[in-house]
C-alpha cells in the first residue's frame, strides 16, 4: 500500500472501513482521469441543452413538423442520457483508480468504489489533488 488519504466508508456489513485513497502525486493517472471527468460533464451539459432546445421546440411547431420535431427531441434526450451515464463511469473509472493506486486489488477497489457516492466526489477530489486530509464518508462524520 502507498500513502494516501485515510477515508473513513460504513461498509456493507455495517461497520467502518478506512481504506486509503491515492493522491495525484503518488498516482499521476488520477489528474488524466480527472480531466475524462470535466470533459463528460462538459458533453453532458451540451447534451442537455440541446435536448432541452429540442424539446422546446415541440412547443412552437407546426402539425406538419411534429413528427420530425419530436423524433428529433427523442434523439437529443437519449443522447443527454448517455451523456450523464458517461460522466458517472468516469467518476467511477477515478474512484477505482484512486483505490487501484493505493495498492488494492481490482476487487477491493471497485468494493471500496461501491461504498461512496458521486454526491462526495468534490470533497475526495480536493483531498486527493491537496495531496493531504482525511475523508470521512461514514455516519458519524455525514
Amino acid at each position: 500500500m502507498i500513502n494516501g488519504i485515510p477515508v473513513s466508508l460504513k461498509g456493507e456489513n455495517g461497520a467502518i472501513e478506512k481504506p486509503v485513497f491515492a493522491t495525484a502525486r503518488k498516482c499521476p493517472a488520477l489528474l488524466g482521469k480527472l480531466k475524462d471527468i470535466t470533459k463528460a460533464d462538459t458533453a453532458e451539459t451540451v447534451a442537455a441543452r440541446r435536448a432541452r432546445d429540442a424539446e422546446a421546440r415541440i412547443g412552437s411547431c407546426t402539425a406538419e413538423e411534429l413528427d420530425a420535431v419530436a423524433v428529433e427531441a427523442e434523439g437529443k434526450a437519449l443522447a443527454a442520457q448517455a451523456a450523464s451515464v458517461a460522466v458517472m463511469d468516469a467518476v467511477h473509472e477515478f474512484l477505482l483508480a484512486g483505490f487501484a493506486g493505493a495498492g488494492y486489488t481490482p476487487e477491493q477497489a471497485e468494493y471500496y468504489t461501491s461504498l461512496i457516492g458521486p454526491e462526495r466526489l468534490q470533497e475526495l477530489k480536493a483531498k486527493c489533488l491537496l495531496g493531504s486530509g482525511v475523508v470521512d464518508f461514514s455516519p458519524a462524520g455525514a
